[in-house]
């Protein structure tokens, strides 16, 4: 309740004393704890959409239209002039999907990112809706999936896109075309975590281990595993989606959530710790089949593990990666998390891949061949959301981009 409060209060409580200074300037965003763009970040273009998402409106253009018409600056990447994003336009021939979508595309050249088209909203669309895959329906009054958490505090500790800037074409509005690389599939998948109630979500990480545990030793009786590091070890990382919550930081006042950090791939005390306070949150849970080896001096009173603020830390980070997804194996032996519809695997798995402008790997649905107007018959795809995949969230995905990327059309 706490959570969802601040989501929505402080934006408004601080919204104009950002937007309205002439001189305010978008900043880039990004994890390092003395970094404040983790605050600021609140206030571009596609974060004011996503917080103020759940907030309805008589003309469903005022979503867009009522928003960004606030907001004065350049952005801190490209210099463009938010005035200059979308112009509001009532006529009859634009309608709500023409505006969501000309929106979209005008904030991932504006932001040179993919942010607004990570984490989309709904699991299914209706058949009527005239939206593409790629643009979020911001008509409908829900929360996104997962929580703000994940978009402002912990997306931007991710760099997929080894720091590429995105660039986009829409051919017709409504097909977005992107060169990226195609990494891996989606392999096999466990149960989706839909789950608000402490103790259906246990049973839902007690699942996901066992998976987990089960795929692996599969893998290793066949002799894919070889030379691949223990994968316990990744599994507490993917869980938490390799960050935890940093505690006791207020960059400024008006920031009353801690940001995310990354769990150090340096082995060393710093990740210790981490690992420490991860396993006595699973302690604390109940969840004592989840352990990872145990650093020596660690109490083990789970009791005292509940209270200690860095169980609570990585706890929280926990519960933001895995709400509202599914964890899945790859072909290539990685574990991940991905949206709940993700997982096909007949007639042609799920693809995994990074595009520039991507904080996160995004998953990607063959739907088959269709007439790309100009092109011909091309391979198109659904966007299904972006992912978290383990090893390919620092730019792992972009190494030989130039000769590996290829031309992907988003429907």
């Amino acid at each position: 309740m706490l959570n969802d409060l601040v989501d929505t209060v402080l934006p408004c409580l601080t919204l104009h004393q950002y937007c309205h200074q002439e001189d305010f300037k978008l900043p880039l965003i990004s994890g390092d704890l003395d970094d404040p763009s983790h605050v600021v970040s609140l206030f571009r273009p596609e974060s004011l959409l996503w917080t103020f998402w759940h907030r309805d409106a008589t003309d469903p253009r005022d979503k867009i239209y009522g928003i960004l018409s606030l907001i004065k600056g350049p952005s801190g990447i490209t210099g463009q002039a938010v005035k200059e994003l979308i112009i509001p336009d009532y006529s009859p021939e634009m309608n709500f999907e023409k505006a969501y979508m000309r929106a979209v595309l005008a904030i991932i050249r504006f932001s040179a990112s993919l942010d607004i088209i990570s984490q989309l909203v709904v699991s299914f669309r209706s058949l009527e809706l005239k939206l593409p895959s790629w643009v979020p329906d911001f008509s409908q009054p829900t929360r996104f999936v997962g929580s703000l958490d994940r978009y402002l505090k912990q997306m931007p500790c991710y760099n997929a896109c080894d720091s590429a800037s995105a660039s986009v074409l829409a051919i017709e509005e409504n097909i977005l075309v992107l060169e990226g690389c195609l990494v891996d599939t989606i392999a096999n998948t466990s149960c989706p975590m839909f789950y608000r109630v402490e103790d259906s979500q246990r049973l839902a990480w007690k699942e996901w281990y066992t998976f987990a545990k089960d795929t692996y030793q599969e893998m290793n009786e066949k002799g894919t595993m070889s030379g691949r590091a223990p994968w316990n070890e990744r599994f507490w990382r993917t869980l938490c989606g390799d960050t935890v919550m940093i505690g006791q930081k207020v960059v400024l006042q008006e920031d009353f959530k801690a940001p995310f950090r990354r769990i150090s791939t340096t082995p060393g005390p710093s990740t210790e710790r981490d690992k420490a306070a991860y396993n006595l949150w699973c302690k604390a849970q109940g969840l004592d089949e989840l352990i990872t080896e145990l650093p020596l001096g660690t109490n083990n009173d789970a009791d005292d593990a509940a209270n200690e603020p860095a169980v609570g830390n990585i706890g929280h980070a926990i519960k933001i990666s895995t709400a509202t997804r599914r964890l899945f194996v790859s072909t290539e032996g990685h574990l991940g998390l991905c949206p709940p519809i993700a997982g096909l695997t007949y007639p042609q798995k799920d693809c995994i891949f990074v595009f520039p402008g991507g904080k996160t790997p995004f998953v990607l649905r063959y739907v088959g061949m269709r007439h790309v107007p100009g092109l011909g018959m091309q391979p198109c795809h659904q966007l299904l959301g972006d992912c978290y995949l383990d090893m390919f969230m620092d730019g792992e995905g972009m190494k030989n981009f130039m000769t590996k990327k290829q031309t992907v059309y988003i429907v």
